[in-house]
């Protein structure tokens, strides 16, 4: 995926951090089930990227 940028997070804290730091023009993000769970309605706010969750 050209232009695509991983932030890899394992530990809610670095889901959290990675949430928030993210470069800005980002449009999709794809989640871990577990990352989704961690950002909770996060996810949705309203001008934010669209978010996608893997299957478990």
């Amino acid at each position: 995926m050209a232009g695509a940028v991983v932030l890899p997070a394992t530990e809610p804290e670095q889901v959290r951090r990675a949430w928030q730091s993210r470069p800005a023009g980002v449009e999709v993000v794809v989640l871990t089930p577990a990352a989704a769970g961690v950002l909770g309605t996060a996810v949705d706010e309203p001008g934010g990227p669209l978010s996608v969750v893997l299957p478990s």
